[in-house]
């Protein structure tokens, strides 16, 4: 394994070597033409571009929502993010003893589990299609309610939908209709400041993990520096051991 990561290194260094030679040996004349100059660097840094795995897990993601989200609101008892076989799964305790209509008919909160399908992944933004979504009764009852109405009642689960994506401002949205999710995952590489550096090539999402397959020109390992090996990992990609992808992403 370390003689792998000497030879892999071994090869950036001499990519950067040939790059730094071709700049070197470039006519001065040529670096103060804007046209060529931008296109040697644009060269430069395509020759330096890699294939990344980055593993997120959700687990420790939760951790951390549930501290950052889950306890600074009233709106929710609790809040997680789940995946298996190329779905993400929303699910928790909605609080909705202050909502006139809940109150009227004594239903503290209700229990919801929204089923995510991932349908595109474009610049960095990610669109999920609703393709399941179910509501019910937070305390068990021989009659459920909740469950019957939200049968016909598409009303009140845009209004749960809603009031969840207005808690993650900065990386969640709803398209018109309300039957689709987008994030952003720009805000992620914001932190970074290498959002234009990174590109997301593919998604998949399977056994508590979401897997971003990216192209980048810059060391993307900075992203388990600050973020924690914990929660994120960063591994080159080995094609005949990812090809799982076709199965459960995009």
């Amino acid at each position: 394994m370390i003689e792998f990561f000497v030879r892999k290194a071994g090869r950036k260094l001499g990519q950067v070597l040939k790059t730094t030679e071709q700049i070197m040996t470039t006519p001065i004349w040529d670096l103060f033409q804007p046209e060529k100059s931008i296109d040697i660097l644009l060269n430069a840094a395509d020759e330096l571009k890699g294939d990344y795995k980055v593993s997120l897990n959700l687990r420790y993601i939760n951790e951390l929502l549930f501290l950052q989200v889950v306890e600074e609101t009233e709106k929710l008892d609790t809040f997680t993010i789940d995946s298996n076989k190329g779905k993400v799964y929303l699910e928790g305790n909605f609080i909705t003893k202050y909502y006139p209509l809940a109150k009227f008919f004594r239903i503290d909160s209700v229990n919801y589990i929204v089923e995510l399908t991932p349908i595109w992944v474009r610049h960095n933004h990610v669109r999920f299609k609703i393709s399941n979504f179910k509501i019910w009764d937070g305390r068990p009852r021989k009659f459920d309610l909740v469950r019957f109405i939200s049968r016909f009642d598409i009303f009140h689960k845009r209004y749960i939908l809603e009031t969840i994506v207005k808690l993650f401002p900065n990386f969640l949205s709803l398209t018109r209709l309300h039957n689709e999710i987008r994030v952003n995952l720009d805000y992620f590489l914001n932190k970074i400041n290498t959002a234009h550096n990174i590109e997301i090539k593919k998604l998949s999402a399977h056994n508590h993990k979401i897997l971003f397959y990216v192209r980048s020109n810059i060391i993307v390992k900075s992203l388990m520096d600050i973020f924690g090996i914990d929660i994120v990992v960063v591994e080159p990609i080995h094609l005949d051991v990812d090809s799982f992808i076709n199965d459960f992403g995009i």
